[in-house]
């Protein structure tokens, strides 16, 4: 082999860069060919994936639809027969005591009493007989006599000035109290022990109605409200749902195990002959390559050049 001068060495190392940038372009190409192949199979498995999951979706959309407005049906129902339940249980006590308000009107008219008299308030602080009654008048002399007074005095000055406000205010309270029992004061006290009774029995059968409502609405038991029809039709949407759920993973499962594996297959179908092109360029710029690198050496190697560099 004859001996190569300095230029024609440093042209064929001009040319092994030349092929070396062949081969960076060839391999990024390649590699940029790759990526629209993982690219495309993952974006088309992906959105046929996300088709069947949008159609089992919907379907699970409508039938839960359907549940919450069955449910809405079911509880307007449920409302409904609470009410007439608590109207029925609770008419008795509500008919007592209108029978007993007109017993009252009527007592009052027989005895010439004024119609506050007819009032509980009247009886509980006026002519307290209770528990309960003397301790409301406890509570009303300490705000009547000691509240009130020491709120309004607070704001005058002057100590003598609060004394005289504070003691008229109770003279006041104490003459209206006064006042008020003295216009009853003589009235026929068996009419009036007859109205209070009375009235107490209007307020038993008034907690008669309360309690009647808290027990009908705390009843957990719903058999007497005809609810069947509803929990059938909730019994045969939950299952109808269970099954869309099944198909659903049922179809996703197929999918992945062969749909998304034939796709893929058909993708890399697509991309064979290309990446064939390509990496057939890429194996050619690296022959190339190799067999100037070997010539760069050889001519390094050459006694000749030594002697000239």
């Amino acid at each position: 082999m004859s001996q190569m001068t300095q230029e024609e060495v440093r042209a064929l190392k001009t040319q092994l860069e030349t092929e070396r940038d062949n081969v960076r372009k060839a391999a990024s190409d390649l590699s940029q060919i790759e990526r629209n192949l993982e690219k495309e199979k993952d974006s088309t498995i992906k959105n046929e994936r996300n088709k069947i999951e949008a159609a089992f979706g919907k379907e699970i959309k409508d039938v839960e639809a359907k549940i919450r407005e069955v449910n809405k049906e079911r509880q307007n129902k449920k409302n409904h027969e609470v009410k007439s339940r608590i109207e029925n249980e609770t008419n008795p006590s509500k008919e007592r005591i209108k029978a007993l308000k007109g017993e009252v009107s009527n007592e009052l008219k027989a005895a010439s009493l004024p119609a506050y008299c007819g009032s509980l308030t009247y009886h509980r602080f006026f002519r307290p007989s209770h528990a309960l009654d003397f301790v409301l008048v406890a509570l009303m002399a300490l705000v009547f006599l000691v509240g009130i007074p020491f709120i309004v005095t607070w704001f005058i000055r002057g100590q003598i000035l609060k004394y005289i406000v504070f003691a008229a205010l109770d003279a006041v309270f104490a003459f209206i109290y006064v006042l008020i029992f003295s216009l009853t004061r003589g009235k026929d006290p068996h009419a009036l022990k007859k109205v209070r009774n009375t009235l107490d029995d209007i307020v038993r059968e008034k907690k008669n109605i309360e309690n009647a409502k808290k027990r009908i609405s705390n009843d957990r038991s719903e058999a007497t409200y005809g609810l069947d029809e509803f929990d059938e039709q909730l019994k045969n949407l939950e299952a109808q749902k269970t099954d869309i759920n099944q198909k659903c993973t049922d179809a996703l499962k197929e999918f992945d195990t062969v749909t998304a594996v034939q796709t893929g297959a058909d993708i890399d179908a697509k991309y064979t002959e290309r990446l064939d092109t390509y990496r057939a360029a890429l194996e050619a710029a690296e022959a190339k390559v190799k067999e100037l690198e070997e010539q760069v050496k050889n001519a390094e190697e050459s006694s000749e050049y030594a002697n000239i560099g």
